[in-house]
């Protein structure tokens, strides 16, 4: 089924508004109503499971004054803040997230249609579409935000609305989060979903992405490919990728299918600069050539039980990879995920040994 639509988060997906942006805007409202009320970037993670900064506001009031605040004192709070916030937004102290530019433009470009759905007021999309995103805004046919519903994240009201608004069926797109709230959203509306972790997302336990249909730690090529194998598969779940910023340094944390790794193999040949280029073709042919030499070493070595010592090299290898996967938490690296094309090399090598000697 063709991908038509792609459905945006906002904070945290197209840029680190969380930390940088809100918590800041929070602390200034709070200030400035001469409340002892401060986040530091640590403490305000925990405040992230509550959708909505005016929910935020009565919940961190009620916590600290043991009463419920009355609307309209949490109405005003939230104007500051959203003042506060805009404020920070004309002083150019956001960015967009990276890769965030070039998929608006790409997607723009294959015709896609773009919707924004999000809690956050309208008001802060405002003055974010304004100053990050200039003449991309326009790439954006509507916003569904928390005033335009009853229930925010990780309720499915506001992607369900969406859907309605754009009449596709939830297999003609592909909704863009960066947290478990959002993936609960998109998932109870029947919608896939790809995950672009933010920062306070890449905190959370691994298995709390669980739904999605692919994880990276930031948009780009990389995403897009995921996306597009998630859209070819008919809608069926695709391996689960914490990826970097560039398409060459993909390194999966579940399940694998050599179709995959061909795949990322061959679009980072053609879309990776020079470097990584180099890079993984080296550590491919590295691979190969260790792969096919231990291979013919330990072979002339022990002619007798050739077929059981080739498919144990590759067990033996393969659970030491599995075993160290298991160890890492969060990006491994470049110097982590070259190593991984070497030993892709390496492992296709004596693959390919021993089914020469079976043949």
């Amino acid at each position: 089924m063709a991908l038509h639509a792609l459905l945006w988060d906002v904070d945290g997906t197209l840029a680190e508004t969380e930390r940088d942006g809100h918590r800041r805007a929070f602390n200034r409202a709070f200030a400035e109503a001469g409340l002892p009320l401060h986040w530091d970037a640590d403490a305000y993670g925990s405040w992230l499971g509550i959708s909505g900064g005016a929910e935020r506001i009565r919940a961190a009031l009620q916590q600290h004054e043991g009463t419920e605040p009355s609307p309209e004192r949490v109405t005003a709070l939230q104007a500051a803040k959203q003042r506060h916030y805009a404020a920070l937004m004309g002083a150019g102290d956001l960015r967009l997230r990276p890769g965030v530019t070039d998929l608006i433009r790409e997607a723009s470009a294959a015709g896609l249609e773009q919707v924004i759905v999000t809690t956050s007021g309208r008001p802060a999309v405002e003055a974010l579409m304004g100053r990050l995103l200039g003449g991309l805004a326009d790439a954006f046919g509507f916003w569904v935000c928390g005033e335009d519903v009853r229930r925010k994240k990780p309720d499915p009201e506001a992607y369900l609305q969406a859907l309605e608004r754009l009449g596709r069926r939830p297999d003609q797109v592909i909704c863009l989060e960066d947290s478990p709230a959002g993936l609960a959203a998109a998932t109870a509306a029947g919608l896939p979903c790809l995950v672009s972790l933010s920062h306070y997302a890449s905190r959370e336990d691994p298995e709390s992405f669980r739904a999605a249909r692919a994880v990276v730690s930031e948009l780009g090529p990389a995403a897009a490919w995921c996306a597009a194998r998630l859209v070819s598969q008919g809608g069926s779940r695709s391996p689960i990728w914490n990826a970097c910023s560039d398409p060459l340094t993909l390194q999966h944390t579940r399940f694998k299918r050599l179709s995959d790794q061909v795949g990322l193999l061959l679009l980072g040949v053609l879309r990776g600069n020079w470097r990584y280029r180099s890079a993984v073709l080296l550590a491919l042919l590295v691979g190969f050539y260790l792969g096919g030499n231990l291979t013919s070493f330990v072979l002339m070595r022990f002619p007798g039980g050739r077929p059981l010592l080739v498919l144990s090299l590759v067990v033996l290898l393969e659970l030491v990879v599995r075993v160290r996967g298991r160890w890492l938490r969060g990006d491994p690296g470049p110097g982590w995920l070259i190593a991984d094309n070497l030993r892709i090399g390496f492992v296709y090598s004596i693959v390919l040994e021993a089914f020469k000697l079976g043949t």
